[in-house]
């Protein structure tokens, strides 16, 4: 989780996004592909890092926290940037599909990359989800089982 994170530290502070991650030091062991996890981090990031809200009176932030509940571990990657409209929230996981329709594939990205982190969550056992407002950002949850006793 942190190396993900830190891969990402010179673009948001050239970006002027301030990138805070709060990761405990132990966290219970899952069974998981630490190269697919570590892409759904990177896409979930970069995504936060291009839709945080730079136009905003309060500095842009993307927050990366990692809590454990029960039997699962839990990521959260929450920026500060407009939202998504409930609309949007249905649709944001859906192969090809974009939130700024202006963006073609010349300017970056395919659109797959929220498909490509659920298919890889999902495979893991996991669950991937959005809660937005618009006006108010966005976070991206994604819960993978913990190892079993």
């Amino acid at each position: 989780m942190h190396q993900a994170v830190a891969a990402f530290a010179p673009l948001a502070e050239a970006e002027g996004v301030q990138l805070k991650a709060e990761v405990p030091s132990s966290l219970p062991p899952v069974l998981a592909d630490s190269d697919r996890i570590q892409q759904v981090m990177s896409n979930l990031i970069a995504n936060a890092l291009r839709y945080v809200g730079k136009h905003h009176a309060e500095r842009p932030q993307v927050q990366v926290q990692v809590t454990s509940q029960e039997r699962f571990v839990q990521v959260n990657v929450a920026d500060n940037g407009s939202g998504l409209s409930p609309e949007m929230q249905m649709l944001v996981f859906d192969r090809f599909w974009r939130a700024d329709v202006a963006r073609s594939r010349d300017q970056g990205g395919s659109g797959l990359g929220l498909a490509i982190c659920r298919a890889i969550v999902e495979a893991h056992g996991g669950r991937i989800w959005v809660k937005s407002q618009p006006g108010k950002g966005a976070t991206f949850i994604f819960s993978l089982p913990t190892v079993p006793d």
